[in-house]
């Protein structure tokens, strides 16, 4: 933490607000710190950088998400004998088309076009996006 006299301090972050304020569209966040000698004073303002691990992630569509029979989030793959597989997945960041998603053990070729449509150990015909005409881009 750095307050408005230049002075830095390290902290841990106890507490993060779950919306944000509509007045300000700020969070509220909350931080704990030594100050033994009482050298800060209370409500002096501050800047926070907060570091967190590196998470492997990768994006996949939003609408690449399904649920298993149990309600579990996840998302289908064609593996390896091309049979479809339902994985297990957290969200750590969302956007607006895409989601950032863990739990992949490795390259995985996701199900993005009928993955409602097959269950564990369906057989699929896997095809790339490159290979179906599909693209990323917005079409004109």
């Amino acid at each position: 933490m750095r307050f408005i006299d230049g002075v830095t301090v390290e902290a841990t972050v106890s507490f993060v607000g779950l919306s944000a304020d509509t007045a300000t569209r700020t969070y509220p966040v909350e931080a704990l710190m030594r100050n033994i000698s009482q050298e800060i004073a209370d409500g002096v303002t501050c800047e926070m950088a907060v570091t967190l691990a590196p998470i492997e992630a990768v994006a996949v569509s939003r609408s690449a998400l399904v649920f298993s029979d149990a309600g579990q989030l996840g998302v289908r793959i064609a593996d390896a004998e091309d049979t479809a597989r339902f994985v297990p997945i957290e969200i750590v960041d969302d956007g607006r088309e895409h989601v950032w998603i863990t739990g992949l053990d490795g390259p995985a070729r996701v199900i993005v076009v009928g993955q409602d449509f097959v269950k564990d150990g369906d057989p699929v015909e896997a095809a790339s996006a490159a290979d179906s005409g599909l693209t990323s881009e917005s079409p004109t």
